[in-house]
């Protein structure tokens, strides 16, 4: 499979299992508490840690780049009748360039905490071993199998859970992407008229694999992360709501 259909499927596939995941913690903690305001606040406090990747990620990059930034609030704010924003940090308005970056800064700051956590705390083999060794699959579960064996190895899980389900950009993120995304068309277009197909280097070509390859990777760490909880929140909330 080639990079970018990889990075596409597993990307549309993680948006998917956030939603689910998300509505299932919910109802879990509805079912348990019997209380809207408690659910919220212990909603937050659950991913608690993902919400310090995500605005940090914001806050991090906007000072790389030169935008300025405000306030940071990682407390639950309700915002609407039924939207409920985990944290947020002001940023000043910039360009659809560095408006674009700092807006996917939590997607990049994310998966690079998991690729580390996998990797290196969970001691699971990278891209490489998943995606084109033959024996890939078999090794990834006899390494998932042999995880229990990871010293603090809830700590971890709790942790790849937390991050992974908290980096998709928010609405308000990607507010910049579509004037981008029209630009570079429109640049695309252009460049194709007046120079034909441009011809890309190979170097960039084979870094841009690479680092598609890792952001799958994450990705489908998560989605098997997301489908071991998935498996035990959904009869447990079943469980505790079936009086509500």
């Amino acid at each position: 499979m080639g990079y970018l259909a990889s990075f596409v499927i597993s990307l549309i596939l993680l948006v998917v299992a956030k939603r689910w995941v998300d509505q299932q913690v919910q109802t879990v903690i509805l079912g348990a508490t019997r209380s809207e305001g408690l659910t919220i606040m212990l909603f937050a406090l659950i991913f608690l840690p993902g919400t310090i990747v995500h605005e940090g990620s914001h806050w991090l990059v906007a000072r790389l780049l030169g935008v300025r930034t405000g306030k940071v609030s990682l407390l639950p704010q309700r915002k609407g009748r039924d939207q409920i924003v985990m944290g947020s940090v002001m940023v000043a308005q910039a360009d659809p360039v560095r408006s674009s970056l700092v807006g996917l800064a939590p997607l990049l700051g994310g998966s690079l905490v998991v690729i580390l956590l996998v990797q290196f705390a969970l001691g699971i083999s990278g891209p490489h071993t998943l995606f084109y060794d033959e024996q890939g699959l078999a090794k990834l579960g006899k390494q998932i199998l042999d995880l229990f064996r990871t010293q603090d190895v809830w700590l971890y899980l709790y942790l790849l859970f937390a991050v992974s389900n908290s980096m998709l950009p928010s609405p308000s993120d990607r507010n910049a992407w579509p004037t981008l995304l029209a630009y570079a068309a429109l640049v695309g277009v252009v460049t194709y008229l007046l120079t034909g197909v441009p011809t890309i280097p190979g170097d960039v070509a084979q870094n841009a694999g690479l680092a598609l390859d890792y952001l799958s990777f994450a990705f489908v760490i998560t989605l098997l992360v997301d489908f071991v909880a998935l498996g035990v929140l959904i009869p447990l909330g079943l469980i505790l709501t079936r009086d509500l």
